[in-house]
């Protein structure tokens, strides 16, 4: 997965540069689909991206964080649901750090969120780096991310509020109801489905048949 990728052609890129991906993942709210079926865009704003649990085995975020948060707050919500995605013996990669008005506010909280995981989950690793005289940093997960999710989601997910869950649920909810009233619509007697039935019972009770 790709955050932030732009409109240019990534899988074809990275082909390029010799990696192999079954498939590639750009999630930016402003970039334009691309010809290539193995290629797939979500516009949609990171932080508030339903990504699937340990699912991706790369992720990068290159120019997207801190330069797509309004708040420096969102930091440890969008490192968190970064991580969720993240699958086991996976990356987390983020180029470039610092922030033009920001400093290096960004990377001590980073830093900060980094130590409390890798406290709690002491085989996950976390390296800081300099490249081209920028900070960039890599989380790298161990081969069980076991309780990781959970602690991931109670600590740093933004709790969902009722009127949310509801609004969620709403469009299964209707179709569930709707497939209701029209297994039951279908199944009610009618004047004319009697008839129907009367009629075809008896044209197959003057069949002949074998014995």
């Amino acid at each position: 997965m790709l955050i932030g990728g732009g409109s240019s052609p990534i899988y074809t890129d990275l082909l390029k540069l010799g990696f192999w991906p079954r498939s590639v993942t750009n999630v930016d709210p402003y970039a334009l689909p691309q010809n290539d079926s193995c290629q797939i865009l979500h516009m949609e704003d990171f932080l508030e991206y339903k990504i699937y649990n340990d699912f991706y085995h790369e992720i990068w975020a290159l120019y997207s964080l801190p330069f797509w948060i309004d708040d420096i707050k969102q930091t440890d919500t969008f490192l968190a649901n970064a991580l969720l995605g993240l699958a086991s013996n996976g990356n987390f990669r983020i180029y470039p750090i610092p922030h033009v008005n920001q400093g290096n506010d960004y990377l001590k909280i980073i830093k900060k969120f980094a130590e409390n995981f890798t406290m709690i989950f002491p085989k996950a690793q976390c390296k800081f780096n300099k490249y081209l005289g920028t900070d960039t940093v890599v989380f790298n997960l161990p081969h069980s991310k076991e309780g990781m999710n959970e602690w991931l989601e109670k600590n740093y997910k933004r709790k969902r509020n009722i009127i949310e869950i509801i609004l969620d649920a709403l469009p299964e909810i209707v179709k569930i109801k709707s497939d209701t009233c029209l297994i039951k619509r279908y199944n009610k007697p009618t004047r004319s489905r009697k008839l129907n039935n009367m009629y075809w019972t008896s044209r197959t009770n003057n069949l002949p048949m074998d014995n």
